[in-house]
């Protein structure tokens, strides 16, 4: 579970990296709202990504 917490965001990410090669290919419809998807996905994506692997250094 530790390992899965730790690659969640990039997972997420590679979900949008999924939905922007789906755009760029054209299997899906060619709107704004897919590409507005892939940018949720990055966000949350690197979000996660640091909370989840964020080192705390006591002193």
């Amino acid at each position: 579970m530790e390992t899965l917490k730790k690659l969640l965001g990039i997972i997420v990410v590679l979900l949008g990296v999924i939905c922007l090669a789906l755009y760029h290919f054209k299997v899906v419809a060619q709107e704004n709202s897919i590409l507005f998807v892939a940018g949720v996905f990055f966000v949350l994506g690197v979000v996660l990504h640091v909370i989840f692997n964020k080192k705390v250094t006591k002193e």
